[in-house]
């Protein structure tokens, strides 16, 4: 009995220790499980603690941004209501001139309500006559690839009334620089008879007040000057100092 009971005691004992062989491998696995786990949690919160600090520099940068458009947008409406009245004055100035002009007979060379295409080789109407912006775009806007530099040409024969070479600001903009009333360079032809063509943002004007060009004469080259957002012509047609479409108007291309 006495070794029956002892062989009972050791199966026993063997038992427990493999059952808790098996628990400590099995606790053992958890740790590891737990180690892996808290290495994971570790890594995300230092990836979650990058983000956030990224988040953090890019809130400033926005900050800062916002700040800074802000005071443009504060500058902008300082100077809106100065450059409107500016460009109030040129326009009325320009208006006078030509009223005075149109008292000369037509001297163009091509019939009345005629032009010559005044961008040989550029076709493109990037902005027409009309409502644009919330305004009314007042002439049409011809542009297209390389555009900028190329040569500007008098629509009919006439005399340069007006010639404006002041702005230096010769680039793409989304605010007026105030130069020229939002011209920018230009120059203005009077053809007589009430007929008057206006050549604006160009990079220069290449005539005289007081010039007399034929038609198809270079008068100055295409650029960004004055409220212009790239390099193209903004060209107008004026009868009896009424800005007129364009297009409206028998335009010969070449």
């Amino acid at each position: 009995d006495f070794i029956d009971h002892l062989v009972a005691i050791l199966e026993s004992y063997e038992y427990n220790k493999s059952v808790l062989e098996q628990k400590k491998a099995a606790l053992e696995s958890d740790k590891k499980t737990v180690e892996q786990k808290q290495s994971e949690v570790v890594l995300l919160k230092e990836d979650w603690d990058s983000q956030l600090l990224d988040l953090n520099q890019l809130y400033s940068e926005s900050e800062t941004e916002l700040r800074k458009l802000r005071d443009l947008k504060e500058s902008y409406e300082e100077n809106r209501d100065e450059l409107e009245e500016e460009a109030e004055k040129i326009e009325e100035e320009i208006q006078r001139i030509i009223r005075e002009a149109s008292r000369a007979e037509y001297m163009g060379d091509l019939p009345k309500g005629t032009f010559l295409w005044p961008l040989p080789g550029y076709y493109q109407i990037t902005s027409a006559y009309g409502s644009r912006w919330g305004t009314t775009h007042r002439g049409i806007d011809i542009s297209g690839s390389g555009v900028m530099g190329a040569e500007i040409t008098a629509a009919n024969s006439g005399v340069v009334i007006t010639v404006y070479n002041g702005c230096t600001h010769n680039y793409g903009k989304k605010r007026s620089c105030g130069c020229g009333g939002g011209f920018g360079n230009y120059c203005i032809i009077d053809h007589g008879g009430g007929y008057a063509t206006l050549y604006g943002h160009s990079t220069e004007i290449t005539v005289s007040e007081g010039d007399y060009v034929t038609t198809g004469d270079v008068i100055g080259y295409v650029g960004s000057t004055g409220y212009s957002t790239g390099a193209h012509l903004h060209f107008e047609v004026r009868v009896d100092g009424e800005r007129k479409d364009p297009e409206s108007f028998n335009l010969i291309r070449k």
